[in-house]
């Protein structure tokens, strides 16, 4: 399954989040979001959600943000919404 981390770089998990899934054998880390610009070693890294999704094309977003870090409500609608079927 390929999965993009949203707020990769956070202190709260985020990097611990994607180490999981590096290691998991069934998963593969597709990239990560971060809005300020930091940059993870060996992850592909971007600041935009709605382009990391059209450009890693990931089965899965784990949401690792706070409602603070996007501006509002956790749950909102993103622009690009996939569907494997």
């Amino acid at each position: 399954m390929r999965v993009l981390i949203n707020g990769a770089t956070g202190k709260m998990g985020g990097r611990e989040v994607c180490k999981a899934v590096q290691s998991a054998s069934d998963l593969v880390l597709v990239g990560g979001v971060d809005s300020s610009g930091r940059n993870l070693a060996g992850i592909d890294m971007f600041t935009n959600l709605n382009k990391a999704l059209a450009a890693a094309r990931p089965d899965v977003v784990v949401d690792f943000t706070t409602p603070q870090a996007i501006g509002g409500p956790a749950w909102r609608p993103v622009s690009h919404i996939m569907c494997p079927w």
